[in-house]
């Protein structure tokens, strides 16, 4: 009995031993998950972080040019200071190349066309039975208008796959060169635009008389939601254009933080700079069209 009592003392202390020590691996494997788990967690917040950062970098500093400027009282030159934001830059940039583009391609058209003139043609030729299509016989004093509008557009959303990166000339900092698009001014601007083009085609194409009418029909009582179409138009438009490009440019940016951190090229960003940001300028313009359209018909 004694041998019996000492084999079943030895086996319940292995029993013991080898319970305390599976307690053991699980405690330590419980602190390695929980260290993996907060390991995780802050380089998710290091991300999110530097994301942060440059977002707050990008959307709120200005640019301060330093000017000479005659003051009035004290008779004499004197520097003062204008601020404006990267958008702003941008837009201007844009703008002098589309401009300066648009002169050196249109000024010597040939009878036989080269490569450059073919291909502006068929741009023109493309916004014309676009906005024939859209608008109807109505179409030609709008094509111009719309024209521009995508082509402009179609520079601000893809500006941002060059890359260019904030540089110092002088004593001057420019900023790199990012959708203005993403500020919602700048689509708050053209939609107002629009809307005003709309509100005068109606009234040149229909009178004040036919407008008016327009508002009762097909019964009186759309009254309300007709009056509403002039603030709800815009308003989709420039929240459309803005919500778009600003989400595909944060995407962007949080692509090529990943791959920085991952060594790999951040190509996958194409799609937002390219396909996602010529979409959204010609949904724009399509949508424009239509207004212009439903207004004069």
């Amino acid at each position: 009995m004694s041998l019996q009592a000492t084999s079943a003392v030895e086996n319940t202390a292995v029993q013991s031993t080898t319970v305390k020590e599976v307690e053991v691996k699980t405690v330590q494997q419980g602190i390695a998950k929980e260290g993996k788990v907060a390991e995780h967690g802050a380089e998710k917040e290091s991300l999110g972080a530097e994301l942060t950062a440059k977002m707050e970098k990008i959307t709120y500093e200005s640019i301060k040019v330093e000017v000479p400027g005659f003051d009035v009282l004290n008779h004499h030159v004197k520097p003062f200071t204008i601020q404006f934001n990267e958008s702003i830059f941008t837009m201007w940039f844009l703008t002098v190349i589309i401009i300066i583009g648009t002169i050196l391609i249109t000024r010597k058209f040939e009878k036989f066309p080269g490569k450059v003139q073919n291909f502006a043609e068929t741009i023109v030729e493309g916004i014309n039975n676009l906005a024939k299509s859209m608008i109807g016989h109505n179409w030609k004093p709008f094509a111009p208008y719309f024209g521009t509008i995508l082509i402009f557009l179609a520079f601000c959303n893809t500006i941002g796959m060059l890359g260019i990166p904030e540089f110092h000339i002088g004593g001057f900092l420019f900023p790199g060169l990012r959708p203005p698009t993403k500020d919602i001014n700048l689509p708050a601007a053209l939609a107002l635009m629009t809307i005003l083009l709309v509100i005068g085609s109606q009234l040149k194409y229909k009178g004040i008389g036919g407008t008016v009418k327009s508002w009762f029909e097909p019964i009186p009582i759309m009254l309300p939601f007709k009056l509403m179409e002039y603030l709800i138009k815009p308003l989709s438009l420039c929240l459309r254009l803005f919500g778009n490009v600003f989400g595909a440019f944060v995407m962007m940016e949080l692509i090529t933080i990943v791959s920085r951190r991952l060594l790999l090229p951040p190509i996958f960003s194409l799609y937002f700079d390219i396909f996602d940001g010529l979409l959204q300028a010609f949904i724009f313009t399509f949508l424009s069209m239509l207004y212009i359209e439903e207004a004069i018909e």
